[in-house]
């Protein structure tokens, strides 16, 4: 019955040759395709927890998915010539095409933000433009 309730769970990616049921709370081995065996708790198992190991590669992302998914955010906007991915805590280099290099976390740079010096000018152009209103606002108001 367990072999047949993982099978359904796990779409028969594993064998169980070497899983002895003896409780579900107990762990038995399961072989995994790409791994090789590993042991788990019965009870995990049926609640569709899988290889630690694949479970593991999963998480991590390749520089590939980061360019896709920095394109996905900022379109055309930057170059990923010399980004390599590492982890989420490591920054990368990206190229702005106006301002050249600069290093960003990947997380960072997912969630919206961009090249800093653009990020200045625009900030810069904002204030300014701001101050010109208000100023203009006030002469009129002294006239």
């Amino acid at each position: 019955m367990f072999i047949e309730k993982a099978n359904e769970i796990h779409q028969n990616k594993y064998s169980y040759g070497h899983f002895i049921y003896s409780g579900a709370l107990e762990k038995g081995i399961i072989t995994c395709p790409e791994h090789g065996d590993f042991e788990q708790r019965a009870d995990a198992h049926l609640r569709g927890v899988g290889c630690p190991q694949c479970a593991k590669n999963g998480r991590k992302k390749t520089t590939k998915q980061f360019i896709k998914e920095a394109q996905q955010v900022h379109g055309k906007l930057y170059d990923y010539s010399q980004f390599i991915y590492t982890n989420v805590r490591t920054k990368g280099i990206i190229i702005c095409a106006q301002h050249g290099e600069f290093e960003q976390l990947p997380s960072n740079h997912l969630s919206g933000n961009g090249c800093p010096k653009c990020a200045a000018e625009k900030k810069g152009s904002t204030r300014r433009s701001h101050c010109k209103s208000k100023h203009y606002s006030a002469s009129i108001s002294l006239l």
